[in-house]
């Protein structure tokens, strides 16, 4: 087993994680390319979820996801609708996520 050198945390809802861990990637702040850019192959990540659904005002708070950053270069999904946020080509990078089971905010115990 490789050590991380450094870990991120995304936020992001749990819906919007199961997409993510289904396709094997992550895409940040509405898919815009300066914070997935920063990521390393190698580097470890965790998603966050404060919520089920994306929208939302029912809380999950819940660790929902964790990986490693597998690829280079970040690259750029096919088009798509982000609602409000308009149609966007997001930016994203490749993750190999771990099967877990989603761990709730309270049972981690400092």
């Amino acid at each position: 087993m490789t050590a991380i050198a450094r870990a991120w945390l995304g936020v992001v809802s749990a819906d919007h994680t199961d997409r993510a861990v289904a396709g094997g990637f992550i895409q940040l702040n509405h898919g815009k390319r300066p914070n997935v850019a920063r990521l390393n192959p190698g580097d470890g990540f965790v998603i966050y979820s404060p919520t089920q659904q994306y929208g939302s005002k029912i809380p999950l708070r819940a660790f929902t996801a964790l990986g490693v950053v597998a690829d280079e270069p970040p690259y750029q999904a096919a088009p798509m609708s982000m609602g409000a946020h308009g149609t966007v080509s997001p930016w994203r990078r490749t993750i190999t996520f771990t099967e877990v089971t989603p761990v709730p905010l309270t049972d981690i115990t400092p």
